[in-house]
């Protein structure tokens, strides 16, 4: 679930943050960790925020290969930011490898994230980072599956000659937005022998959560 903080901050958006990039462009990135509140409720706050400092591990990790800065701590998440989008989506995909070793080394402590990432210019002002990329971003979160990450149109157009695999999910209607807009999905699972290289074994494909109203 995206969480209280920002179900909040959606309305008006002010995170403190250093310049990302000189350029204006900016690729936010949100993680969100699935089923937060009721594993919380189920085993307890010690617990759960066992998961949550797994989570900041494998996050913040992937945010130093991939030159990303944490711009606020949700919670149950994390909001990023990058220079380029390709370090913001490959930086999500190290993400969801490092979840699957985390879940194949501690299976007792199950670790699964929605990720969400746009590209635009948000308003970079007094170190303050806020506007409709951010908003943007974080309606993605909402509405991407479990161990699933989806991006904005101008993310995969952005990604377009690297390497990087997508597959479309279609228009989705978000609210405080007008139009509907385009989404999809990175394929960032390995081929068969490569994840068990990791121990990890193939997953299904995740259906995607319908928008947030």
């Amino acid at each position: 679930d995206i969480g209280i903080f920002l179900v909040s901050a959606l309305d008006d958006w002010n995170v403190k943050t250093d310049t990302i990039t000189s350029s204006g462009t900016v690729t936010v990135l949100f993680t969100d960790i699935v089923g937060s509140t009721a594993f919380t409720q189920e085993h307890g706050d010690e617990v759960s925020q066992k998961l949550v400092n797994a989570h900041n591990r494998v996050v913040r990790e992937a945010l130093r290969r991939y030159d990303g800065r944490e711009i606020k701590h949700t919670g149950d998440g994390i909001m990023a930011g990058f220079g380029q989008a390709t370090q913001g989506v490959e930086a999500a995909i190290d993400m969801m490898r490092g979840l699957v070793k985390h879940n194949t080394n501690v299976p007792d402590l199950p670790l699964h994230l929605n990720i969400g990432i746009n590209s635009g210019e948000p308003i970079q002002e007094d170190d303050d980072l806020f506007g409709t990329p951010v908003q943007l971003a974080a309606r993605i979160c909402g509405f991407a599956g479990t161990d699933q990450i989806a991006v904005s149109k101008l993310v995969k157009d952005l990604c377009a000659g690297k390497g990087l695999k997508f597959s479309d999910l279609g228009e989705v209607e978000f609210k405080g937005f007008a139009e509907k807009i385009p989404v999809s999905e990175v394929l960032w699972r390995q081929a068969e022998d490569d994840e068990e290289k990791i121990g990890a074994k193939p997953k299904p494909k995740f259906k995607p959560k319908a928008a947030p109203k």
